[in-house]
Order: structure tokens, then C-alpha cells, then sequence
């Protein structure tokens, strides 16, 4: 269809919902590549889990349930449920680190001290298509969990000396 357009037109792909559906990161990466060759504008409307961050993996840039539009790959708006929850002075992940279905999110507190806490969580789809977090793992997500945890652990040693050094500065 894409050779069928005038040669002076912009050419727009667009979808909702589709990623999901691609099982594989590589094999999401072969259609973003086959859409970039076509020199097309891509426009979709995705679950945060599968959008792209600057290393072309699928990252989670705001909470399960919510949509991110996405152009060519980068975020094209900020979610409206991140605006009104920033408004409001919530508390946001200040890291998302994802592999497959499986996420951390590194929560920044404040108490006498600065400190972290970690949260974990496998998404699924329902009998209804319906995506939902649960905290339950089964045994092959475990080793992703614990690949997942390393990662948290490095950023929240490394943002802890960030801190100390700007204090000590």
C-alpha cells in the first residue's frame, strides 16, 4: 500500500495497541526499521511498556494501564494521568527497568534521609485482552526478576553517591 502513495505525500503509519501483540523486543525493532524505510511518519498509541527509549529497548515511562503516544519511536506527549499525578505532587518511580513482561520501579523516599525501595511486577493480558500488574511470579520469571533487582541495585548505589558528591560539593 505504502508504494501505492503519491510521491509528493506524507506518508503516515499509525496504530494503537499493536506492540503488545509482537512477542519479541527484536521482532517490534524489525517493524519500527521496516516503517523508518518506508520514510513514513509513524504514529502509535502504545502501552508504555513497549515504547522506545534511546537504546531501542521497550521502556516503561509511566504507569501500567496508561497510553503514550508515540512519534518515530519518541515520546510525542507526556501521559495525561503522569501530568495531573506530577501536578498533584504524587509519588512517580524515579527509574522503570523492564525485560519482557517483567518491571522494576525504583521509588525514591524521604524520611531523616533519602532512601529507595523497590517494587516488582509481571503484566498480563486477560481472557478479555485486558492488560493487568500482578506481584506473582512464576519460575521462569525469576531469573528476570533477579536480573531486574541487580539493575535497581547498581542505580540506587550509583544515585546515593550522585547525592553524597553534590553535598559534599
Amino acid at each position: 500500500m505504502a508504494a501505492q502513495a503519491p510521491p509528493d505525500a506524507t506518508l503516515v503509519v499509525f496504530n494503537t495497541a499493536l506492540l503488545g501483540y509482537i512477542s519479541f523486543s527484536n521482532e517490534r525493532l524489525v517493524l519500527a526499521n521496516a516503517i523508518a524505510k518506508l520514510k513514513a511518519v509513524w504514529i502509535s498509541n502504545e502501552a508504555p511498556a513497549f515504547s522506545f527509549c534511546e537504546d531501542e529497548t521497550p521502556n516503561a515511562v509511566c504507569p501500567i494501564g496508561q497510553s503514550l503516544l508515540v512519534k518515530n519511536k519518541e515520546p510525542w506527549t507526556e501521559p495525561a494521568s503522569q501530568k495531573k499525578n506530577a501536578a498533584a505532587g504524587s509519588n512517580l518511580p524515579v527509574k522503570t527497568f523492564r525485560l519482557g513482561r517483567i518491571k522494576a520501579a525504583v521509588w525514591e523516599n524521604e524520611g531523616e534521609q533519602k532512601f529507595y525501595s523497590v517494587t516488582f511486577a509481571r503484566t498480563y493480558v486477560d481472557e478479555a485482552s485486558h492488560y493487568h500488574a500482578t506481584e506473582n511470579f512464576g519460575r521462569d520469571d525469576l531469573p528476570l526478576v533477579a536480573k531486574l533487582a541487580d539493575q535497581a541495585h547498581t542505580f540506587i548505589f550509583e544515585r546515593l553517591a550522585e547525592l553524597k558528591n553534590k553535598q559534599s560539593e
